[in-house]
């Protein structure tokens, strides 16, 4: 019973906050492997988080950035980003390639 009023107050009381949730990312060491692994599939996945991090950003944004690029250009901008800041991660990677790249 306590749960749920904690989820009602939860439900019902407005946050308001700036900070940023990321459901999914890839460490920089795990795409850097898939990379010299060829591991066509997680680089699939990869892409595919990178294609919709874009989509998300630019939908944010009202923008059309990396409009015309070539998916495998952006992810080969990722993993230059991950080969110079290997301690980083894919959000890190893309939050940089978007702002300073497209």
């Amino acid at each position: 019973m306590i749960r749920l009023i904690i989820l009602i107050l939860f439900v019902l009381i407005p946050f308001s906050s700036n900070a940023e949730y990321v459901v999914f990312t890839y460490d920089c060491g795990k795409i850097l492997k898939s990379e010299r692994n060829n591991n066509r599939v997680q680089q699939d996945l990869i892409k595919s988080w990178l294609q919709g991090y874009m989509t998300a950003r630019n939908y944010e944004n009202n923008s059309k950035k990396g409009d015309g690029v070539n998916l495998d250009s952006i992810f080969y901008a990722l993993i230059k980003y991950c080969r110079e800041n290997p301690l980083k991660n894919s959000n890190d990677a893309a939050l940089y390639i978007y702002d300073y790249e497209l």
